[in-house]
């Protein structure tokens, strides 16, 4: 990390709070995962998953995201000024998603999971139930709030809203997801952007002065 920011004192603080608070918006979520699971309702109908039929993407559906953390990750380390906002935007959306799907217990649509031809694939399948955690799609909210965050990086910005779009597709193809769960998504992640601007107006000051010098 770069040393003017290991030097700020304020930096390293906000930096492990922000840790520490996106550590606690996962066990936040998997608790309410659980809760969801247990209360998921009825499966309702949608006109885009009633007119698609099933096609098998659960190949970019699991490791598509697992790339996009791999690349959030090494952009964080390589732009140590975006750390803690980030963290702390990503514990906001994460928190945020958790509550809704609390609130919304409509039952997943009517599919059939396909676990392709890898062994670490089908582990990983077999580890995942996120049967009621519908609203809304965190693989189409998560990458594009870093789309927004990191739009003055012509690159970061294209990557990052590019998944987006194809995670809302390829979440749409496999039928894990209603359509309802895909565009909402885009608005409420712009929403907690603009919320964790103000909410942590010091920290996205920190990210700008390091945009500027980049």
């Amino acid at each position: 990390m770069n040393k003017t920011f290991l030097n700020d004192k304020y930096f390293l603080k906000s930096l492990l709070v922000s840790i520490l608070l996106f550590v606690l918006s996962l066990v936040f979520f998997n608790l309410t995962d659980l809760y969801t699971n247990r209360h998921s309702g009825n499966p309702v109908s949608d006109i885009v998953l009633d007119n698609v039929p099933l096609i098998n993407l659960y190949g970019i559906y699991i490791y598509g995201p697992i790339l996009i953390w791999i690349i959030l990750l090494i952009v964080c380390f390589a732009k140590p000024h975006s750390f803690p906002f980030v963290l702390k935007s990503l514990s906001l959306l994460i928190l945020v998603r958790s509550v809704f799907t609390c609130i919304t217990h409509i039952g997943p649509p009517n599919h059939e999971v396909v676990t392709g031809q890898s062994a670490l694939f089908s582990i990983i399948i077999k580890q995942i139930d996120f049967s009621g955690d519908l609203f809304f799609s965190g693989h189409t909210g998560c990458p594009f709030l870093m789309g927004l965050i990191f739009w003055p990086y012509l690159r970061l910005r294209v990557i990052f809203i590019s998944a987006s779009i194809l995670f809302g597709i390829v979440v749409l193809a496999c039928h894990v997801h209603y359509s309802i769960d895909v565009l909402a998504a885009f608005f409420i992640s712009h929403s907690v952007y603009h919320i964790s601007k103000k909410l942590f107006a010091r920290d996205y000051d920190y990210f700008v002065q390091g945009t500027q010098g980049d």
